[in-house]
């Protein structure tokens, strides 16, 4: 039989899945176990679930963890605190500044879900704002950011689709499209402001983008299964799933526009191999790919190889994130875009 290699994962993540007061499961406390309880602390805090797991051992009957464990959580679970005010805080000034200048914008990925998807949003972590506005409204974003004090920090590496606004400790990733140029079949930034809802403190994304986003964001930009791809983000999927509803045609259909069913039915893989939650049938099958590709993706994921070959990126590239686009030409796409990206990067170092 394959040896599991996420078991610290799933511990990570299932109990937060469960329901507040049931004690946690003999495997979850097996694995803790062996690992040791400072080492565990630190896997979780890394994954962003510090302050959610604070909370969720408050309401157990039975506490198998020492005094030291639960201060470095409720530690963990102040810093975010602090953190999500000044998030807010700036979720005001951004749509105060920009709806001043007329600048059509959407607030997406974590600052975004939390909000809709967790009793108490300050517990889901987020490191930074993400910003989208629409190709030509970024300089002006930019300058109308920086007079709020925002200043520009530019990598080469991601010039083609986003930069960093920074603010003392306040970071916002200013995107002008979801992925790099030619990822996706068709451009999908201006439909995604288009479409955008007015949550009161922010502007967000459609219901069908959001989800389009938590499945196919991830396993582009973040190898999908790597250490800079938290396990968080599937515990969004599946409050999502529970909580909102979604228009699974609909998703499915922008998926099929972007070229990148894949990419999510990659994202659901990982998510099925830790908790073996999925969405409904009908949405699985109409993204999958196909059979041959899917057992190799399958064995992509389940072996970690995103992990394993971290330090040599053109590798995973060549192996796992162009192949999570649906077609040759999709493929091709792609590399003319990281192509063209590299060409114009090397002009601005």
């Amino acid at each position: 039989m394959t040896q599991f290699l996420y078991p610290l994962h799933r511990a990570a993540l299932v109990p937060l899945l469960d329901s507040p007061g049931r004690a946690l499961s003999p495997d979850c406390l097996a694995t803790i176990g062996e690992l040791g309880e400072p080492a565990f602390a630190e896997f979780v805090i890394a994954q962003g679930l510090a302050p959610l797991w604070h909370e969720h051992l408050a309401a157990l009957a039975e506490d198998p963890f020492s005094s030291d464990f639960h201060q470095q959580l409720k530690t963990e679970r102040f810093n975010a605190a602090a953190v999500y005010l000044l998030q807010k805080n700036a979720l005001a000034t951004i749509r105060g500044v920009l709806d001043e200048k007329g600048i059509a914008h959407v607030v997406f990925k974590g600052t975004h879900l939390r909000e809709l998807i967790y009793r108490q949003p300050a517990l889901r972590v987020a490191t930074d704002i993400d910003l989208l506005v629409q190709p030509a409204d970024r300089q002006a974003a930019v300058e109308a950011l920086g007079r709020a004090g925002f200043g520009a920090v530019i990598s080469p590496e991601t010039i083609s689709h986003e930069l960093t606004l920074t603010k003392g400790c306040l970071d916002i990733d200013l995107h002008w499209d979801i992925l790099r140029p030619g990822r996706t079949r068709v451009p999908l930034t201006a439909e995604f402001v288009r479409q955008r809802r007015d949550f009161s403190s922010h502007w967000g994304p459609s219901p069908e983008a959001s989800l389009f986003l938590m499945l196919v964001h991830p396993v582009i930009t973040k190898y999908c299964t790597t250490p800079y791809s938290s396990v968080i983000r599937l515990l969004d999927i599946v409050r999502w799933m529970d909580r909102e509803k979604p228009d699974w045609a609909g998703v499915a259909e922008l998926l099929e526009r972007a070229g990148l069913k894949t990419a999510a039915w990659i994202m659901l893989e990982w998510l099925r191999l830790l908790t073996g939650k999925l969405p409904p049938e009908d949405f699985t099958r109409a993204i999958r790919p196909g059979a041959m590709r899917r057992r190799y993706l399958a064995h992509w994921i389940a072996q970690n190889y995103s992990t394993r070959l971290l330090g040599r990126p053109l590798l995973i590239q060549l192996g796992f994130t162009l192949p999570a686009h649906d077609r040759l030409s999709d493929v091709i796409r792609a590399v003319r875009a990281i192509l063209r990206a590299r060409r114009e990067a090397g002009g601005l170092e």
